[in-house]
């Protein structure tokens, strides 16, 4: 019992820490649907929200992407309506593997390949837990919600209602 009570504070710890930083966004290689991969800083509306969704080296990247169709709600919404940003900073032991499935995959949405983690390194106040992974920007490029959308409804809910005001 009180293992899950210091759990409980060390996620609460890490999300109260988390909320209001600023993250920044590295060069990456951006996978764009149809198109030859390239090296670029993402391009975003500065008067926009930003959806980040962050897969680190930590989660199996070409299981991942084979779940991307989960996240087609949350991308069709965005393109009207903020920016989306997904970030694959897989283990350089794999990053090949990622390539390769990126090339044959049917992606409806950017990829952001992080190959050299400096989305991690340069945003160090993202916690480590895989819950956290996924947040909402303000335009000031600060984290103002944190969570899955895609398997919470009412985050998602939340997540639309903020984006629209």
């Amino acid at each position: 019992m009180l293992s899950l009570g210091c759990e409980k504070a060390k996620l609460h710890r890490q999300l109260t820490g988390f909320i209001d930083t600023e993250i920044t966004l590295p060069s990456m290689v951006k996978y764009a649907p149809r198109k030859l991969p390239k090296f670029e800083v993402p391009m975003l509306d500065s008067t926009r929200h930003t959806l980040i969704v962050y897969f680190d080296s930590t989660q199996c990247s070409s299981c991942l992407l084979g779940r991307l169709y989960e996240w087609g709600e949350v991308v069709e919404f965005s393109r009207d309506n903020c920016n989306f940003v997904m970030v694959f900073s897989p283990k350089q032991a794999r990053l090949s593997e990622l390539k390769a499935s990126l090339q044959t995959a049917f992606i409806e949405t950017d990829i952001w390949v992080d190959e050299n983690g400096d989305f991690a390194r340069l945003n160090q106040t993202i916690p480590s837990d895989v819950k956290f992974h996924t947040f909402l920007l303000n335009p000031q490029r600060r984290v103002i919600l944190v969570g899955d959308p895609v398997h919470n409804h009412q985050l998602w809910d939340l997540y639309k209602t903020t984006i629209r005001n």
